[in-house]
């Protein structure tokens, strides 16, 4: 009877270390999740660019949102799994975008268009509003991996380090 009282204290004892130990690790997925959202990683951005004017968002699951999106990248929205677009509310030129493809290898010609979109945007705003031209001087449009971020405003390299680090 002892022996049996000890196996069943062992095994209550292991059973326990076990589930505390799955929790933790279901704890950490969660956190990575969040941490490579398209609303995690803007939130990071926004945060560091301390001169943004009040914006407007258009997010994936919003009514107008496909329709917003098409003036960001020609890609089937399809192959969008998510996306986060702020623009200025008084019509000046920051605007931040990041975008989640659902397969990394639409992101290079997603990343062109949005290129395209800076030296667009930025002609307009010559003939437009001269006094925004300089905020493209470092609008940035890159990748990481299957995330895409296009950046146009005066601090974009903040925004563009704190994307980065975000991966590292």
């Amino acid at each position: 009877m002892d022996k049996m009282k000890k196996f069943l204290s062992g095994a209550i004892v292991a059973f326990v270390i076990f589930a505390v130990l799955f929790s933790f690790t279901a704890c950490g997925e969660d956190k990575n999740e969040d941490k490579y959202s398209v609303k995690g990683l803007m939130d990071k951005v926004t945060n560091s660019m301390t001169d943004l004017p009040p914006m407007l968002t258009v997010s994936y699951g919003d009514e107008n949102a496909e329709s917003v999106f098409s003036y960001l990248s020609d890609i089937d929205y399809s192959k969008v799994k998510d996306f986060i677009f702020k623009y200025s509310e008084e019509g000046l030129a920051d605007e931040i975008a990041i975008i989640q493809l659902k397969d990394e290898a639409d992101a290079s010609s997603v990343v062109e268009e949005l290129k395209t979109r800076i030296t667009i945007r930025r002609s307009t705003f010559i003939t437009y509003n001269e006094s925004e031209v300089m905020k493209f001087n470092g609008a940035k449009a890159k990748n990481i991996g299957n995330y895409c971020i296009l950046i146009i405003g005066n601090q974009a390299s903040n925004g563009i380090y704190d994307f980065e680090g975000a991966f590292k």
